[in-house]
C-alpha cells in the first residue's frame, strides 16, 4: 500500500473547525517554517455547526463531516491527521476564560473536549491515523501573523468580516508540525 502524499491539521471547535492540507510530495524535513509552507496547499475547509442545534446533533455533524471530508478519495483525503489538544495549564487556560468570558469557561471547555471527541470518533471511522498533540505554548497572534507574513492569501471571512481565526491556527500548527522534530510525519509514515 502506499502512504497517502497528504497530511491536515484541524483547529477543532463545537462552532468551527478548521481542516488544512499539506502535500508532502512538495515537502523536505526541516525546522524552517518558510521552507515547510511550500506543503501547504492553499486549500481548506472549515466544519460548522450552530449554537441552536441540540449539542448532540452538533457533535454527530462534526463526526460525520470529518469522516465525509478526510477519508480516502475524499476532497481533503490526508494518511495522517494532526489534531491540536487545548492548552489549559498556566496562562493558556487563563486567556482561554478572558476570552470566552466570565460566563463562559468549564462548560465551553467541556463541549470542546466532546468536540474533539467526536472528531476524532469520525477520523478514526474513515480509517485516517489520529495524532493529538499538545497546542504550541506561543502567543496566537504571533501565530497568526507569522502565517499572514509567509502565506499570502486571500483568508476566509468571519461573520463580522474578519480572518478566519481558526483556519490561520490550524495552518500555524501544521507548519510547527512539519518542524519539530518529535512530530514530523516522517516518525509515522515512512516518509524519507
Amino acid at each position: 500500500m502506499t502512504p497517502c502524499p497528504f497530511i491536515a491539521s484541524v483547529d477543532p471547535g463545537l462552532d468551527e473547525t478548521a481542516v488544512v492540507r499539506f502535500d508532502l510530495r512538495r515537502w523536505e524535513p526541516t525546522s524552517n517554517f518558510a521552507v515547510a509552507v511550500r506543503a501547504l496547499e492553499l486549500d481548506y475547509t472549515i466544519l460548522d455547526t450552530t449554537p441552536d442545534m441540540l449539542l448532540a446533533d452538533r457533535l454527530d455533524a462534526l463526526s460525520l463531516n470529518i469522516e465525509a471530508a478526510c477519508g480516502p478519495g475524499r476532497p481533503y483525503e490526508a494518511g495522517i491527521i494532526y489534531l491540536e489538544l487545548p492548552s489549559l495549564a498556566g496562562g493558556s487556560y487563563q486567556a482561554m476564560r478572558t476570552r470566552m468570558g466570565a460566563t463562559r469557561n468549564a462548560a465551553d471547555i467541556g463541549k470542546l473536549h466532546m468536540a474533539i471527541g467526536a472528531l476524532i470518533a469520525g477520523m478514526r471511522r474513515a480509517g485516517v491515523m489520529v495524532v493529538p498533540f499538545p497546542a504550541p505554548r506561543i502567543n496566537k497572534d504571533k501565530k497568526r501573523d507569522a502565517v499572514r507574513q509567509l502565506v499570502p492569501a486571500d483568508w476566509a471571512k468571519g461573520p463580522r468580516g474578519g480572518e478566519k481565526q481558526d483556519v490561520l491556527d490550524a495552518c500555524f500548527n501544521g507548519l510547527w508540525v512539519l518542524t519539530e522534530p518529535s512530530l514530523r510525519p516522517a516518525r509515522w509514515v515512512g516518509h524519507p
